[in-house]
């Protein structure tokens, strides 16, 4: 025999209570109610999801900060690296190179520059040896014609 149950709202002092009986004893044993005050539903619920605001809210500031972390290493460092050293070849230091520490665009970058630097070196290089055979010329023609 299936066990009939019913339930029946009932509301006091702003309280709603559920009336659950059981037909399978023939006589009424007692009533148990169970009841929640739908005030403090309401409280417990805004401040459930003020929580989980809260969590989201950390964990996005968590993810931004490790992004940033990110940005800094593999953007900033080598772009400032990149400046450094572009004001030392700017200021004559021909012999300074760039570590070049991956194989991404910023590897490719260093690297390039490096062998910029390095070319810039050998026309210089050869300017300045020309320069000397120019001046070399020079002197020989002049003597020769004292």
């Amino acid at each position: 025999m299936p066990v009939e149950t019913s339930l029946a709202p009932a509301v006091k002092n702003e309280e709603v209570f559920f009336e659950k009986e059981s037909p399978a004893i023939k006589k009424k044993l007692g009533v148990v109610r169970v009841g929640v005050s739908l005030d403090r539903a309401g409280i417990i619920f805004g401040q459930a999801k003020q929580a989980v605001l809260w969590a989201i809210i950390l964990i996005g500031l968590g993810i931004a900060a490790v992004a940033a972390v990110f940005l800094f290493a593999v953007v900033l460092v080598p772009i400032t690296e990149l400046v450094e050293a572009t004001k030392k070849i700017a200021q004559g230091d021909l012999s300074y190179r760039i570590k070049a520490r991956s194989n991404d665009e910023f590897g490719i970058l260093e690297s390039s520059f490096n062998r910029m630097v390095e070319d810039l070196k050998k026309i210089t290089v050869s300017r300045d040896d020309l320069a000397k055979e120019v001046l070399k010329d020079m002197i020989i023609e002049g003597e020769k014609k004292i």
